[in-house]
């Protein structure tokens, strides 16, 4: 959807540096546009200094001042590990919350027990 400016210019066999830096640009545009979606031309996208700059970086006009294509990986392996840690985490939470739950229901019943066999044995 949004070409590199220099794709027009590239030859028939562009090297693999040209090729990253043009896919950095599309990449970097498709997730701008993807922030800025249906939004109001007045209003822009709230978003991280450091997602600002990432994106300002991979949709420079100047191919050499573009962000390098291994900070942009780096930056979606960042999200990705945050991602596992956040579910991770919240499983976890889960899981605590599963646990306390079933032994609050065991006490509670060994509790029951003890009443009603008081009341019936301990009482006659």
């Amino acid at each position: 959807m949004f070409v590199a400016p220099e794709r027009d210019h590239l030859g028939p066999q562009p090297n693999r540096l040209t090729v990253e830096q043009s896919l950095v640009y599309s990449l970097g545009m498709s997730l701008f546009y993807a922030m800025d979606y249906n939004l109001p031309d007045s209003v822009h996208p709230a978003m991280s200094e450091t997602l600002e700059a990432l994106l300002a970086g991979m949709t420079e006009e100047e191919p050499r001042h573009r962000t390098l294509y291994g900070r942009v990986v780096g930056f979606v392996l960042f999200c990705f590990v945050f991602i596992i840690i956040v579910v991770v985490v919240v499983f976890v939470f889960v899981v605590f919350v599963f646990v306390v739950f079933v032994v609050f229901v065991f006490v509670f019943v060994v509790f029951v027990v003890f009443v009603v066999f008081v009341v019936v044995v301990v009482d006659k």
